[in-house]
């Protein structure tokens, strides 16, 4: 005959196993679980195809975080189309300077995300993560001279605002020469 199972060794085990996974989880790579994150969002009017949830974003080529989330935004009256791109920023990679001594943004923020955007001219574009596969990444730079642009209502998160690339502004410089020939062209006949 079988032995009925006795609750209290079975909820016993059941706690024990679940100890040991949280302890293991800490141990072995947890740690990116406990880690703070700041979400932030950018408004893009260009082409983002390459971009993808998971693509970094990267400030002087320091990978700072990634994209979480990417969703077309298409206007009701003009049918205009932006993207809209969730940004999560790691703090622990960003070190901020004060009196030539380090401190982490988790630790000390001197630096509010209005100071980033208004006075330091902190922007956002995309770049081209591979030639090969044309992957993009979000990078982060400060452009102060550039025009401040919002473009969201009320986000979700606090916006960083964004700029042409610079494979965007060549783009609109060729097509520009190419009209200025082709005019120059049809203009002769």
């Amino acid at each position: 005959m079988s032995r009925k199972a006795n609750p209290t060794v079975i909820g016993t085990f059941v706690i024990g196993a679940i100890i040991l996974l949280a302890i293991a989880t800490a141990i072995f790579g947890g740690s990116e679980y406990f880690k703070e994150r700041k979400y932030y969002v950018a408004y893009f009017e260009t082409d983002t195809k390459g971009l993808r949830v998971g693509s970094n974003v990267l400030m002087n080529g320091v990978r700072v975080g990634s994209v979480t989330d990417i969703a077309l935004m298409l206007g009701r009256d003009d049918f205009s189309s932006m993207t809209r791109v969730t940004l999560e920023i790691l703090p622990e990679t960003v070190l901020v300077t004060v009196g030539g001594l380090t401190e982490s943004l988790t630790e000390y923020a001197p630096i509010t995300h209005k100071e980033l955007i208004n006075q330091g001219g902190l922007r956002a574009t995309l770049g081209l993560q591979s030639l090969v596969t044309g992957q993009l990444v979000v990078e982060l730079r400060f452009a102060p001279d550039e025009k401040l642009v919002m473009r969201g209502i009320n986000p979700q998160y606090p916006e960083v605002p964004t700029i042409p690339s610079d494979t965007e502004e060549l783009r609109k410089k060729l097509e520009s020469i190419a009209r200025g020939i082709d005019k120059l062209v049809n203009s002769k006949h």
